[in-house]
């Protein structure tokens, strides 16, 4: 049997050090092939500064691995916690029972458009009165979560929004989590750890994006040219935070598999 490849990086501009699996060689973690895209959490590849003295090739299982302080191992940040599907109550149609869809914000939607074709989704606004209600405090670059665009985060406030003041209910906790929202591995969670279910407006969860975002982003600018001809600069916004609510609920801006 081949031996598991690791190996430990980071984000340019990052504080960070990340552990995660790679091909039988470095080319695997710089992404060469032919017609093949590589993405280190969001970032394209070539966003990426590795260099060679921060990188560890250890040929074991990742138990094995003896990590340097400070490393965070992403492969599965919600391990001990419960992670069950979302569930959203709402009106398909104007006058029509309630039903209850499953999945993530972007799953709903598509359900909701195969059940109405016609279905005008909400303005995507806030709830200005709801935002006084008891949303608490935000850590940022929070646990062993890897960092997503800004732009990937409002993609998914956006997909919440549209599905208005009806409720995304998770089941009962605690260290109950589910997915509000999720594609392309850039993750929206909300974790509940009371001992009952909870069902909080859906429109009212996006506003945490908004606050996560304010709070947390830092931009990744490309690192100085040293050999010309140099290529084209770039920077990108990055974003990875939690806020909690009195309700005994929180909100993850982050990293995840979908």
């Amino acid at each position: 049997m081949n031996p598991t490849n690791f190996a430990i990086w980071r984000i340019y501009g990052e504080d960070a050090w990340y552990l995660t699996k790679v091909g039988p060689d470095l080319n695997a973690l710089k992404g060469l092939g032919p017609g093949r895209q590589k993405w280190i959490y969001g970032l394209p590849i070539r966003r990426v500064t590795i260099c060679l003295t921060e990188v560890l090739i250890a040929a074991a299982a990742v138990s094995a691995v003896a990590l340097p302080d400070g490393v965070q191992a992403v492969d599965n940040p919600l391990k001990g916690y419960k992670v069950v599907p979302m569930e959203w109550t709402g009106s398909s149609e104007e006058g029509a029972n309630p039903v209850t869809l499953t999945g993530t914000a972007e799953e709903v939607v598509s359900q909701i458009q195969k059940l109405n074709p016609d279905y005008v989704f909400p303005d995507n606004t806030t709830e200005p009165e709801m935002e006084k209600r008891s949303q608490g405090h935000i850590i940022c670059k929070v646990g062993r979560f890897g960092a997503m665009d800004v732009r990937a985060a409002h993609r998914e406030r956006d997909y919440l929004r549209s599905l208005g003041n009806n409720v995304c209910h998770v089941g009962a906790g605690p260290r109950t989590c589910t997915k509000i929202a999720c594609a392309t591995g850039d993750a929206i969670i909300l974790c509940n750890d009371n001992g009952h279910a909870i069902s909080p407006r859906c429109s009212y969860l996006a506003d945490y994006i908004d606050h996560i975002i304010r709070a947390c982003s830092w931009t990744v600018n490309s690192p100085p040219c040293t050999t010309r001809p140099c290529g084209p600069s770039w920077s990108v916004d990055m974003v990875r935070g939690q806020q909690f609510d009195s309700d005994n609920y929180n909100v993850i801006v982050a990293k995840d598999t979908c």
